[in-house]
């Protein structure tokens, strides 16, 4: 995934897969898929790319917890401070 376009394509065809395997988390994937969108259109194209690692930086965070959803925005506070590798920054900060 390169672009806002990719990422959005990619984004629609896996959470409608994903909420039908498992209705309950529909509006968790909706919100979170309007987040990032929001985060795209705020940012210039040349810094998409920095979307599309927070968005990976949180899918890593919060894929292997069960007490937090991907719209749990606040609790990714800790993981920015504390990221090493990877920026890890919400992008609208």
């Amino acid at each position: 995934i390169h672009s806002s376009g990719d990422w959005l394509i990619a984004w629609d065809q896996a959470s409608e897969e994903i909420s039908f395997a498992f209705p309950h988390r529909w509006q968790e994937l909706h919100d979170y898929g309007h987040y990032i969108n929001k985060a795209f259109v705020s940012r210039v194209e040349k810094d998409h790319v920095h979307v599309i690692r927070f968005d990976d930086a949180v899918h890593s965070f919060v894929a292997p917890r069960h007490d937090l959803q991907l719209t749990d925005v606040n609790a990714f506070q800790l993981v920015m401070s504390k990221s090493g590798s990877v920026r890890f920054r919400d992008p609208f900060l």
